[in-house]
């Protein structure tokens, strides 16, 4: 399937149960606004493709609002895992609930973990816990919420179509996940960006070497092309995973880009994104970086005039988006960065340039960063340059516009 028809397939399920589609940031911004106001109604549900971060995310918002979490791997839960008959003196009988679930006084997040992948009869012991805040005689203390997360039920997946379930669908909040770089940025940079580890990794941000390669080429947090094809591939689970084997090679001095490392990275991401992440690691000045672009045009003049000359639309495109998502991912300073922007944009082909200015408004909503975009734009404005790329490209699409209009 191609990355095309894999988006096309998304958008399809979205639409087809009318889902709120939003990026991890503003799934992150919803929930925080649900813990602060004490709202236990409707519970909130991340559903996404796998590895985009929905349950490190969920780590991040713990340690955020300071509130413990307690992920519940739905999978392998059967009917004990919901609780056990106990004797007592007072009624038939009672029932004890897993250790896992917290006492009086803790404030948590209680997270079923992919959900759909658990028994339906298991889920639905669930049921009142997730609105209710309630299981058999048990009350979740105050202050404590419920969130899910699960893969979408497409035929990449093997999981239970909760979807249909009318009960199940009335009580939750239902948010899909896009793959965001802005908010996976965010989450890298902190520590609790290992906080699951148990090595020299543990409450440390990512690997500033490996955090320097995806700063790079922000598209390639999640390769999309390597997972509708069928093979290992990266996302921001991965990368946790990639951080954490850096540190642990620095910690054995285990050098970071032999042969080693590459089969050891390569394991995790595909041994191709691996080659890319270890040339980097061992030379960073070989990655043509975004950051790049946008800081210090001039070092990646030449590189980019080449790219042009031997027409590498494939990688002029991959850097262009790369530019995007960066630019409104950190909205750097726009006096800073607009003269580098400009001259990005007048070194790219027509059509490239022109195709990167049409999609700029939708990756600045999915940033968040509109307001950015127009102050940005209203500061090109000013430049001659500017003027002068927007009139060569009117003039292009007019020339094929009437080129069009003669063969019809």
């Amino acid at each position: 399937m191609s990355s095309n028809k894999a988006e096309e397939g998304k958008l399809n399920y979205v639409d087809r149960y009318d889902m709120a589609h939003v990026s991890l940031s503003e799934a992150k911004e919803q929930v925080i606004l649900q813990i602060k106001s004490g709202q236990t109604r409707g519970c909130p549900l991340f559903v996404g493709e796998s590895g985009i971060g929905k349950t490190q995310i969920w780590s991040s918002i713990a340690k955020e609002t300071g509130m413990g979490l307690t992920a519940i791997h739905t999978a392998h839960y059967g009917l004990m895992g919901a609780g056990i008959p106990v004797p007592t003196e007072k009624e038939f009988f009672d029932i004890a609930l897993p250790s896992i679930f917290p006492s009086n006084g803790t404030k948590r997040i209680i997270l079923f973990d992919e959900i759909n992948r658990g028994a339906k009869y298991v889920v639905n012991m669930f049921f009142t816990l997730m609105e209710d805040q309630k299981i058999f005689n048990y009350t979740l203390p105050e202050g404590c919420i419920v969130a899910a997360t699960m893969n979408p039920s497409t035929g990449q997946y093997s999981v239970t179509e909760l979807e249909n379930e009318v009960a199940f669908r009335r009580r939750m909040k239902w948010f899909f996940i896009s793959p965001d770089f802005k908010g996976w940025l965010k989450h890298a940079e902190t520590e609790a960006f290992h906080a699951n580890s148990r090595g020299v990794a543990k409450d440390k941000p990512c690997h500033p070497a490996v955090l320097s390669y995806y700063r790079a080429k922000p598209k390639n947090i999640y390769d999309v092309k390597a997972k509708d094809e069928g093979k290992l591939f990266c996302c921001p689970a991965s990368i946790e995973t990639v951080s954490e084997d850096v540190y642990n090679m620095e910690a054995h001095e285990i050098p970071i880009h032999g042969e080693f490392a590459l089969n050891r990275i390569g394991s995790t991401i595909g041994m191709a994104m691996a080659a890319e992440v270890i040339a980097h690691l061992k030379d960073s000045s070989v990655t043509l970086s975004a950051d790049d672009v946008l800081t210090n045009f001039k070092k990646v003049k030449r590189a980019i005039k080449n790219m042009v000359k031997n027409s590498m639309h494939e990688q002029l495109m991959d850097l262009s988006l790369n530019v995007m998502k960066l630019l409104f991912a950190t909205t750097p300073d726009i006096d800073k960065t607009s003269q580098n922007f400009i001259l990005f944009c007048d070194a790219l082909p027509l059509e490239l340039s022109s195709n990167m200015l049409f999609g700029m408004k939708k990756i600045a909503q999915e940033n968040q960063a509109e307001k950015y975009m127009y102050d940005f734009l209203d500061e090109l404005q000013e430049d001659d340059k500017w003027i002068n790329l927007q009139t060569r490209i009117d003039k292009d699409y007019r020339s094929i516009d009437e080129s069009l209009k003669k063969g019809d």
